[in-house]
């Protein structure tokens, strides 16, 4: 007979599983919910302060290990944890491994060896909190009405199940959350199950790109062992769909599940991008990487584009195809924005005080939340970007078997003659592209070296601007403030090289990357000209845990005035991202902003690199050509 070992989450107790334990006993399971010590079954109010502060995961994975003992020899036990409840789960299998048939992980992400379980809260404040931390010793609140969806999507919870959720809460003892969790081989070779609960952001397809960067960690949920079950519900399943939870434990137990497989091949991102260009000189300064345009003018040129029979150009003949103005080249030509979004296009071209501009600002209003201090060092990373790196980082060979990394030497080819003055240099606008995530640590090679971001900035330096990468480092969505400090540095960097007309500047934002551009719509600065963003995230993924937070571009749009906004939404994304570009444009729509949206119907997330089409060809020149009309607007 099947034993289903029932762990809950922070906060709450066996109670919690008392509906699915109903139903896994009336489909002729047995069914054991676990109260684990300190999380006892009364209101909050009847712990008093320290009375279970001493509690640590260690005494919890005991709990976990006496209701095994207590279970029949002949009994097939599944394991089954509940966020938090996974780390007491995972030491439990560990002690009892020749008892435990399966490992079922509800709405959790896997948990690494060496974590603590405070990696999988969701809340940022707790993290804040107990993060350095070491051992017992208090008590951690439960969260209020209010703060309940930071720890996941709890919108299909029924009032009274939310009622109770919330009185029954108890505090969770902080040495819980703290003690990194130790997961020998024999567990990590248990077979196991993960339930994704869809609502609160988890499906197949977004493992599966996650998967497909290639971390050797993430890679392990590929094995044969490890199946997964989609339940369409946010993250409190077995209080919001208890029947369809109970119906996938017992498929769960069965070994039933879609299995995730390891691409084949390069993967995705890693392919080559849709448009054929030459390699270009590359400088690389810190972590950003500067593609600098042609010395002579070169706007009306497509470099994906075989070269036309060189003419003079005549200036003001508005039909000659060497005029960066020409109407009649769609890649240039300004796409009239759609009636509620119209504006005077010379509104974003206004500049500000040119003593205001003279010294760049590094952030966006300083790129930082006043309520949010930036920690020092991270603010100290983010300026090491904006100070010339080692000479021999500008120099650095292109990463063996990146095909996108250019080898083309960044000195001239010949020498000027010395007789001849030189002509000065124009400065030239300048476009940052900031790549998505978040992306895991020692991924490699890192964003700014894949084909994608490669292909756009080559591109865009063949229109005739400067353009740069930036790695920044969002490994974690809790990185989201040093990211930004990340791409404020890179900013910086970009508007104070010589090259550059400081007072003609835009972001482009991809994928997880598009929460940063929250800073530049709240509070747009005089030299910004345009923000891009292609299949952007613009509103927070329930399960990530930053409502609150400054990074909501479905919020800041209402701040962003008459700042245009280029938004390229793939047609066959995941819906989850595409609903929060649905959030954006009603804010965008109510807030009058200039937003123009670029549809690429049958282009998947990231189609730079999957989907070599002519739609998809044609989106990538028409949003560059939108960015590049205003920056010379």
């Amino acid at each position: 007979m099947t034993a289903f070992v029932l762990v809950p989450g922070a906060h709450t107790g066996g109670w919690v599983w008392q509906e699915v334990a109903e139903r896994l006993r009336a489909a002729g399971a047995e069914a054991h919910p676990v109260t684990l010590t300190g999380m006892r079954d009364e209101a909050q109010a009847a712990h008093a302060e320290g009375e279970f502060g001493d509690v640590g995961l260690g005494t919890h994975i005991d709990d976990v290990v006496r209701r095994i003992d207590r279970l029949p020899a002949t009994a097939e036990v599944v394991l089954v944890g509940h966020c938090y409840g996974i780390h007491p789960v995972l030491e439990a299998a560990a002690r009892r491994t020749g008892r435990v048939a399966r490992i079922v992980y509800v709405d959790t992400a896997p948990a690494q060896d060496g974590d603590p379980a405070l990696a999988l809260i969701p809340d940022p404040d707790v993290r804040k909190a107990l993060t350095g931390a070491d051992g017992p010793g208090s008590l951690v609140p439960p969260p209020d009405r209010e703060r309940w969806p930071h720890w996941g999507h709890l919108d299909d919870v029924p009032g009274a199940a939310l009622d109770r959720l919330v009185a029954r809460a108890a505090p969770q003892p902080s040495g819980t959350l703290t003690r990194p969790v130790r997961i020998p081989p024999e567990v990590a070779a248990l077979p196991s199950t993960g339930v994704l609960c869809t609502a609160n952001g988890s499906t197949l397809a977004v493992l599966g790109q996650v998967v497909g960067l290639g971390e050797p960690r993430l890679l392990a949920l590929t094995e044969p062992r490890v199946r997964f079950l989609e339940l369409a519900s946010g993250h409190w399943p077995m209080l919001s769909a208890p029947d369809e939870l109970a119906a996938l434990l017992l498929r769960a137990a069965a070994g039933e599940g879609e299995r995730l497989t390891a691409p084949s091949g390069p993967p995705s991102h890693l392919r080559p991008f849709l448009l054929d260009l030459p390699e270009r000189p590359r400088e690389r300064v810190g972590r950003v990487d500067l593609y600098p345009p042609d010395a002579a003018p070169a706007d009306a040129a497509d470099p994906a584009t075989p070269a036309a029979p060189a003419h003079t150009a005549d200036p003001t003949d508005p039909a000659d195809p060497a005029d960066p103005a020409d109407p009649a080249d769609p890649a240039d030509a300004a796409t009239p924005t759609t009636p509620a979004h119209a504006a005077d296009p010379a509104e974003s071209a206004t500049p500000a005080d040119a003593a205001a501009q003279a010294t760049p600002p590094t952030t966006p209003a300083q790129a930082a939340d006043p309520a949010t201090p930036t920690d020092p060092a991270h603010a100290a990373d983010a300026a090491e970007s904006a100070t010339p790196a080692d000479p021999a980082d500008a120099a650095a060979p292109a990463h063996a078997g990146d095909a996108a990394a250019p080898t083309t030497p960044t000195t001239p080819t010949h020498a000027a003659d010395p007789a001849t003055p030189a002509p000065r240099a124009v400065p030239r606008p300048a476009v940052l592209l900031v790549h998505g995530g978040p992306v895991p640590e020692g991924v490699s090679p890192t964003p700014r070296d894949w084909p994608g971001y490669v292909g756009y900035a080559r591109y865009l330096a063949g229109r005739g601007v400067l353009a740069a990468t930036v790695d920044h480092r969002l490994h974690d969505v809790a990185d989201y403030p040093r990211a930004a400090d990340d791409v404020a540095a890179a900013v910086a960097l970009v508007r104070a090289d010589p090259r550059v007309d400081a007072d003609r500047v835009a972001l482009w934002f991809f994928s997880g990357g598009g929460l940063l551009a929250a800073d530049w719509l709240a509070e747009p600065p005089a030299w910004l000209r345009c923000v891009a963003a292609t299949y952007p995230i613009l509103a927070p993924l329930p399960s990530w845990g930053l409502g609150e937070t400054r990074f909501q571009p479905a919020r800041a749009v209402r701040s962003a005035g008459g700042l245009p906004f280029v938004l390229t939404r793939a047609g066959l994304d995941l819906p989850e991202i595409a609903a929060t570009q649905d959030t954006f444009l009603a804010a965008a729509e109510d807030a009058e902003a200039r937003v123009e949206v670029i549809e690429v119907p049958a282009a998947h997330h990231g189609f730079e690199t999957i989907d070599h089409t002519d739609a998809a060809r044609e989106a990538v020149r028409r949003a560059a050509g939108q960015v590049l009309g205003q920056l010379r607007g």
